[in-house]
């Protein structure tokens, strides 16, 4: 489209004031390059600057909110005329044709296009458009300010609360710990407390037993000691003659000591059932003898373990046992199974004994049961031909199964 000279003139110098203002990014490529050229320039491609002006939308709205911005400092005939071309509202071209022509009663000194633009009351109500245009984006300016200064004071309370929470996970954390540590303080405490109460109750039995054996050493002392006084007065002199014959005799009777007899099952029970061995081992004075190795290897006990540790492991049980009962145990072991060094002590409260080769196991066992005072012995093996002479010796026989049941 042609303009005016004059019109011509006045919109170049106003369009080459956008383009030094406006931003390289906003405008259109097809102009970006003239940007800096001085008026006398801008003529030189006016086609190309007028071509980009009727074909972009976007330019001409974009010069259309820089007027209403910045206020550019332009005289009044370039600024109206640049507005009338940039936005194009019905009748812009009679405008602009108009305003070519001057008028009659327009000084020779005033712009025709000036003249011609203050008449138009519509020129003011765009103007007044544009204002509101200009009031509106101030109005969406403060309120994208406020909006940012809103987020910034919630971004600052979703720190202060993120750090809040933190804190408190990790005082719950804490809380958590002082709490397991306690608690493991407890356990600990507990531990300690049961491991003495345990070490309490096994003295206990164990001073039981010892007493119980003193008890038992001192009755067999006794026994000797009548049995050596009875010797001596049968073979004194003084005691010869006459009353020597019955007198003696009820002395030497009275002396001897009563045979020793097995204990029989409970009512109800049956000899070779757990409950009666428990009940056996209840009596007063009784002594439980045990096959070591018999017990030892039976099915279900320990024969899967070393020797050593069979029998240690048999011991250990043992006195688990008789600490239960209160009552007194011996435990022999064939010595030709023992390697040299290892120890023939006591075991706390249960007295160790191994048969010295070519002694056997056995045959120290009858040798024990022989020698011991008639008192209740109860011996557990299952070795039958053991059992016919210990049942001979007047033991009471438990079998090796009968011991295990009570054991576990």
């Amino acid at each position: 489209m042609r303009f005016p000279e004059g019109v011509e003139r006045d919109l170049l110098r106003a369009l080459g004031a956008y383009l030094r203002a406006a931003p390289v990014s906003e405008l259109p490529h097809s102009i970006r390059r003239f940007r800096k050229f001085r008026q006398s320039a801008l003529r030189q491609h006016r086609d190309r600057l007028l071509e980009a002006l009727d074909q972009d939308d976007d330019l001409r709205k974009a010069i259309l909110e820089w007027l209403d911005e910045s206020r550019p400092r332009l005289s009044e005939a370039e600024l109206r005329v640049l507005s009338v071309v940039a936005e194009r509202a019905e009748g812009w071209e009679e405008q602009i044709q108009g305003a070519a022509a001057p008028s009659p009663e327009t000084p020779p000194t005033e712009s025709a296009f000036e003249a011609a633009g203050s008449a138009a009351p519509e020129r003011d109500h765009k103007a007044e458009v544009r204002k509101l245009r200009a009031e509106l984006r101030a109005t969406a300016r403060e309120h994208g300010s406020s909006t940012a200064a809103l987020t910034r004071q919630l971004e600052e309370l979703r720190g202060r609360a993120e750090a809040a929470e933190s804190a408190a996970r990790r005082e719950v954390a804490a809380a958590a710990g002082a709490k397991q540590a306690q608690e493991r303080e407890l356990r600990r405490l507990q531990r300690v407390a049961d491991k003495a109460a345990d070490e309490r109750d096994r003295a206990r039995a164990e001073t039981k037993v010892l007493r119980r054996q003193v008890k038992e050493d001192a009755r067999r002392a006794e026994a000797w000691e009548q049995a050596q006084a009875a010797g001596r007065d049968a073979g004194d002199p003084k005691n010869a003659g006459v009353g020597d014959g019955i007198e003696a005799g009820r002395k030497r009777s009275a002396a001897r000591p009563r045979p020793r007899r097995p204990m029989s099952a409970p009512p109800g029970l049956l000899e070779d059932d757990p409950a009666t061995l428990a009940q056996w081992l209840s009596e007063p004075g009784v002594h439980l003898l045990v096959d070591g190795y018999n017990v030892a290897k039976q099915e279900g006990a320990f024969k899967a373990l070393s020797t050593e540790d069979q029998r240690a492991r048999t011991v250990d049980e043992v006195a688990r046992l008789i600490r239960r009962h209160g009552v007194l145990a011996t435990v022999v072991f064939d010595g030709a199974e023992v390697a040299p060094g290892i120890s023939r002590r006591r075991r706390g409260p249960v007295k160790v004994e191994y048969s010295r080769p070519p002694e056997s196991g056995d045959d120290h066992l009858v040798a024990w049961l022989a020698s011991w005072p008639p008192e209740p012995v109860v011996v557990a093996t299952s070795d039958k031909e053991l059992q016919e002479l210990c049942r001979k010796l007047g033991a009471t026989i438990a079998t090796s199964e009968q011991l295990l049941a009570a054991l576990r």
